[in-house]
Parts: C-alpha cells; sequence; structure tokens
C-alpha cells in the first residue's frame, strides 16, 4: 500500500510539472494596422462645372420572389444623355431629372434635394478632378401579374469633365 502511495505521488508531481511547462503556443491574430484612415474621396476637389455621363452608368432594378427570394427578373437601362452642370450657388442645372435641384457634398455622399421635397442621397465612391462616381441602392415593393415582389433599385452615376 504504502508503494502505491508512493508511485501515486511521483505520477502527481510529475503531471504538476508537466502543466507548470511554460506554454510556447500563442494564438494568431492579425496584424493591427497602424495607418491612420484615409478618406476614400479628395473633397478638396472643386465639383463646380459640366459633368457628362460614361457607359458605364446605368440603372437598374433587380426583381425577387418573396416567397424563396429567388430572382425573377431585371430591368437594366442606361441613365441617359443628360449629365450634371454643378454649379457655385450650390444648384445643378440642367441634371437628369429635369427639375430644381440642389447639392451638398460631403465625406460620404453627395445629396440632391429636388425641388425642396424630395432628399436624394448617393453614396460617393470616388472623386478626382475630372471623374466623380456615385451610387444609391433603394427596395421597394412592387407587383408583377398582381403578384407582390421585392425590387432592389441601383443607380450607378459614372461622370468625367
Amino acid at each position: 500500500m504504502k508503494n502505491l502511495f508512493v508511485l501515486a505521488a511521483a505520477f502527481l508531481a510529475m503531471t504538476m510539472v508537466g502543466c507548470q511547462k511554460e506554454d510556447t503556443i500563442s494564438p494568431v491574430t492579425p496584424e493591427q494596422d497602424t495607418t491612420p484612415e484615409v478618406p476614400a474621396v479628395d473633397l478638396t476637389v472643386d465639383i463646380v462645372g459640366a459633368w457628362s455621363l460614361t457607359s458605364a452608368a446605368e440603372y437598374k432594378i433587380l426583381f425577387y420572389s418573396r416567397e424563396d427570394g429567388s430572382l425573377l427578373d431585371s430591368v437594366v437601362s442606361d441613365l441617359g444623355d443628360t449629365g450634371f452642370t454643378f454649379r457655385a450657388d450650390g444648384s445643378v442645372t440642367p441634371n437628369p431629372w429635369d427639375l430644381s435641384v440642389t447639392y451638398a457634398l460631403d465625406s460620404t455622399g453627395i445629396h440632391f434635394n429636388l425641388m425642396g421635397v424630395i432628399t436624394r442621397d448617393y453614396e460617393l465612391k470616388a472623386l478626382s478632378q475630372d471623374h466623380m462616381t456615385f451610387t444609391r441602392c433603394d427596395t421597394s415593393e412592387y407587383s408583377m401579374g398582381g403578384i407582390p415582389v421585392d425590387g432592389v433599385e441601383i443607380e450607378y452615376w459614372d461622370l468625367v469633365r
């Protein structure tokens, strides 16, 4: 019995020594980026002037079934020929909507106020002296043959001077 107790104590001591060994395994963590975040667009660019649409500009609606989320249909069209002329007074004439429009620009987007009634907010993707891109995405309800569907509307404006 004494030998069994000594053997159990020795085993316990060896187990404790093994547990006290320093663990050299450390979790892998992604290296932190220490560079400051740079704004996506250069807001020092003066947008006053005429901007024309490129062939990349488009408007599309994707229609999805409410039952299973499957894509049912889509409509894709260009945005016409009318671009934007941004004026120093904050107005936009001419513009694709053929309405009285003012604009505001900030670090995240460009905002159009149509006739003082409707505001359309667009995410500003790119802005340089000769190129501007902004986009808007909305979800609306539609009816296809009396069946309600969800429509995802995407406006992609790509402009050059």
